[in-house]
């Protein structure tokens, strides 16, 4: 087993901080971030020497995204310390898609993440409106419509 394994159990972000504040896997952004979490799934720790080293205030939601505002995708690293990120699926006009897995409910998923404009974000409220709608009139999942 290595020296510093993910949590075995959901915990508070003051919990986590507590027990890998000084392990030096977690970045000083997340340590910051961590204070107002909670629930604790998944740190991203076998990420540590890869994670972006956020900062607030740093260009670029602080440092996450790249100029054009597609967020940065690291390997192994958490997304809101519940979801793991296990591979890149794809880029669009809109934002990207991640293989992620679900410390939640166990469940390997993807997620779409919006580039972080302005104008995306109001493309992605018309989408999540129209993916509700779908959803509402085949409560079934029988029309597969994707």
């Amino acid at each position: 087993m290595p020296e510093w394994a993910e949590p075995t159990e959901v915990m508070k972000g003051s919990k986590a901080l507590k027990m890998y504040g000084k392990s030096g896997k977690l970045t000083d952004y997340e340590k910051l971030e961590l204070m107002d979490v909670q629930e604790v799934y998944f740190l991203g720790i076998a990420a540590a020497d890869i994670k972006i080293k956020g900062r607030c205030g740093k260009k670029y939601n602080d440092g996450y995204d790249d100029e054009p505002g597609d967020y940065t995708v690291v390997t192994g690293d958490h997304i809101g310390y519940r979801f793991e990120v296990l591979d890149f699926l794809g880029k669009g006009s809109f934002g990207q898609a991640l293989k992620v897995m679900d410390h939640l409910t166990g469940e390997i998923t993807a997620i779409k993440i919006i580039r972080n404009k302005k104008k995306f974000q109001h493309q992605a409220g018309v989408e999540l409106k129209i993916l509700q709608h779908l959803q509402d009139n085949d409560p079934d999942d029988r029309c597969n419509i994707i």
